[in-house]
């Protein structure tokens, strides 16, 4: 199945550290919230949010 890129609101610090990880912004809704944490060294409930946003679009 081909996923389209959700459009989610990151931050320039999110979106570097995404580019550091090489994580994809559609891969994100296959990473459980914890590990989104560590990769983006965002909080919890904000790795929950973005999560939550990708699964919705």
């Amino acid at each position: 199945m081909n996923r389209k890129s959700p459009k989610l609101p990151l931050t320039d610090k999110e979106r570097s550290n995404l580019r550091k990880g090489k994580v994809r912004l559609r891969d994100i809704l296959d990473f459980s919230p914890e590990h989104l944490g560590e990769i983006l060294d965002i909080p919890l409930e904000r790795a929950r949010y973005l999560v939550a946003m990708s699964v919705f679009q």
